[in-house]
């Protein structure tokens, strides 16, 4: 080792601590930034090279560095992303926020030509910027931020612990191998985005068409029956007369797991769940008054609610023992649990309806 790297070596050791501030301060900006932006992320991770990091670097490039800011990666930020797309918003936010390299930042998706393969991640060298607060001492040290998707992570590892980092490293006979699975990766980064999207739009005509009252024929399933759930004017009646009558508040719940119960019901569109309310919401609430006076609770979620909308529906259609054991069981696993809940509704069944032939 010769005397230049041993003075960057000493100089890292007497200031390792100012770049575990920058580490701090840049993660720290990033993730405001991120939530600020509703941007969800898989991991934002950060770390700043230990001394025996540096000094095996330095090592085996003796002679590359001329000074310890010669050095971009003495601390750096590593993000992922679900999606493709927020690779580019992320990108954004880092250009704002830091003053970015561009003679070192690289973009390895555009970077990498059509022939090779490899991970395809967004890479800047940054500085804090002058003037924005940071003492003079954080100002102007470099730092990395690598920015790239989940799927482009998995390749990343799953190519770095095979060892290979180019494709010239891999036997011709494999590399073909190599361009496929991390063109099938890339493929699905794609697709994900293109997921993500169609969900979006599926959700925003279905809030649409329940606003509007025109969702009878629409299929049930968990968008739209939480937009039902949120946006039905009957819906929202039946959830405030609980609420204001029984002087009880009603708490949102998902209600993905009442699919699986509709379809018990026969239940197929959104249509089926209005009707449903309109001919069995008044027993539905005359059995949720007896639920609440009797327990004193003073909270009911919506799923509650459904639950003796369905109910409701199981008495007025009369159904058989077997059948009401079958419903409840599907929330139920204990036996004797279900049996007690089959007994209760064959009560109120006879309460109401009187004895079933």
């Amino acid at each position: 080792m010769n005397n230049k790297d041993k003075e960057i070596i000493n100089q890292f050791k007497r200031e390792r601590e100012i770049y575990l501030d920058i580490e701090k301060i840049v993660y720290e900006a990033i993730c405001d930034e991120i939530e600020k932006n509703k941007v969800f992320v898989m991991e934002v991770s950060h770390r700043t090279k230990n001394v025996d990091s540096l000094k095996n670097k330095v090592i085996k490039k003796s002679g590359k560095y001329d000074a310890l800011q010669d050095i971009t990666d003495l601390c750096g930020i590593r993000i992922i992303t679900y999606f493709s797309d927020d690779v580019d918003t992320i990108g954004r936010i880092v250009t704002e926020l830091f003053d970015v390299d561009e003679s070192n930042s690289i973009d390895k998706r555009e970077a990498i030509n059509a022939t090779q393969f490899g991970y395809l991640s967004l890479h800047y060298v940054c500085a804090l910027p002058i003037g924005k607060g940071y003492s003079s001492q954080l100002v102007g040290r470099k730092f990395e931020i690598q920015i790239r998707t989940v799927l482009q992570h998995t390749w990343a590892e799953i190519e770095h612990d095979l060892g290979y980092k180019s494709e010239f490293g891999v036997p011709r006979e494999l590399r073909r191998e190599f361009s496929r699975i991390a063109g099938l990766l890339e493929i699905a980064d794609g697709q994900f985005v293109s997921l993500r999207d169609n969900l979006k739009k599926y959700s925003d005509n279905i809030k649409e068409k329940i606003n509007s009252d025109d969702a009878n024929d629409v299929l049930i399933d968990r968008i739209s029956l939480e937009e039902y759930m949120h946006n039905n004017t009957n819906m929202q009646r039946f959830l405030k007369r609980i609420s204001s009558e029984l002087q009880i508040e009603v708490e949102h719940i998902d209600s993905e797991a009442y699919i699986e119960l509709f379809e018990l019901l026969e239940f197929e569109s959104i249509g089926d769940i209005s009707h449903c309310l309109e001919e069995n919401g008044d027993l539905a609430f005359e059995m949720i008054k007896e639920m609440i006076e009797s327990t004193g609770l003073d909270i009911l979620s919506t799923n509650a609610a459904l639950r003796y909308l369905c109910r409701a529906y199981i008495i007025k259609n009369r159904w058989n023992r077997e059948r009401i054991a079958k419903f409840v069981g599907a929330g139920i696993t204990n036996k004797e649990r279900i049996n007690e809940q089959t007994d209760v509704l064959i009560e109120t069944m006879e309460k109401y309806y009187g004895a079933n032939k």
